[in-house]
Formats: C-alpha cells, sequence, structure tokens
C-alpha cells in the first residue's frame, strides 16, 4: 500500500513554534510517528511525503533548503522515504491533486491512504479521487498515530498538537 504523509503537523513540527522549520535542529518529530513508520517501513509499505513548502514563496528558504530539510526529518526517523513531492510556488499546492497524482504514477497503484492534519489534505484526498480513477482514503494524522484528544487542539485550519499551536499563536504575538 502506498501510504503519503504531509510532513508539517503532520510528522513534525517545529521547536521555534515556526509553521515548518526554516533552518537545521528546529524540528521535533511527533509522538508516536517513528514506531508506526517503522512498522509501516517493516512490513513492505511505501512510504511517501506530499508536502506544501510555502516558506519557498514567501522566501523564508530555498527549495534545497525545503528537500534538506525533509531529508534531516528522514534521518529523525531512521527511514528513507520512497519518494517526496514538494509544491514551492503554489502552482501544486494541495488540495491540488498533482502531487498524489505523480506518486500513484510512480509506483503504479491505484490505491493509498493520505494522511494529513489540515483541512487542505482532506481536500487533495477528495480532489485526487475525482482526478482519476484511484481510490484515496483520508486520515487525519492524530487519528492515524493514536495522540489523545488533549494532545490536539483544533483552528480554522484543521488539527495541530495543542503545545506547537501555542508556541506558534504566542509567537504570532509576540511579532504583532
Amino acid at each position: 500500500m502506498l501510504y503519503i504523509f504531509d510532513l508539517d503537523g503532520t510528522l513534525r513540527v517545529t521547536k521555534s513554534g515556526r509553521p515548518c522549520p526554516n533552518y537545521y535542529n528546529d524540528q521535533i518529530i511527533l509522538p508516536g510517528v517513528y514506531n508506526k513508520l517503522q512498522q509501516l517501513n517493516s512490513a513492505y509499505h511505501i512510504l511517501a511525503v506530499a508536502s506544501n513548502q510555502n516558506g519557498v514563496a514567501a522566501g523564508y528558504m530555498t527549495p534545497d533548503m525545503a528537500v534538506s530539510l525533509a531529508h534531516e526529518t528522514e534521518q529523525l526517523l531512521g527511514i528513507k522515504f520512497s519518494a517526496m513531492e514538494f509544491s514551492f510556488f503554489n502552482d501544486r499546492s494541495k488540495p491540488n491533486p498533482t502531487m498524489a497524482m505523480k506518486l500513484l504514477d510512480q509506483f503504479r497503484t491505484g490505491e493509498c491512504v493520505i494522511i494529513g492534519n489540515q483541512y487542505s489534505d482532506f481536500e487533495f484526498a477528495i480532489n485526487t479521487n475525482s482526478m482519476s480513477f484511484s481510490r484515496a482514503k483520508f486520515v487525519y494524522a492524530h487519528d492515524f498515530f493514536g495522540w489523545g484528544d488533549n494532545y490536539v487542539a483544533r483552528n480554522y485550519c484543521g488539527y495541530f498538537p495543542r503545545e506547537w499551536l501555542c508556541r506558534w499563536q504566542l509567537r504570532k504575538r509576540i511579532k504583532a
């Protein structure tokens, strides 16, 4: 089975409270992610990433830096993803299904599970189903990794780890 993961808020969060890491050693792997991905990898499932990296378009980082930080995530997890698809300049950003379609084509499969934490990830799965003969099942990260209700908080974009969301909101207040 092909599993397509979002990165930020799904597999990792930042220590700094930023939406995504912009520099090395600013990421924390979320609870349960390491063990779950190791299990899937051991069972020979295909693990891939599809991630919007809007920080590139905003000028916070380069495409090379975004890819390097994704490789740092792989190192922290002790696995290598079979493929990584990124949208740097909003041309293929989720909920546009282009990244999923490319992964489905690459692995010649019509089925996948998409795991994410935002409503745009959910819409990404719906749009993937409507654009092809594929079946994309969607699962929210907090359900997939078994995070308890006390661990996640919901806001206008989706579900986020509560502690990180507090750091992000505090960071926004300080900047204002």
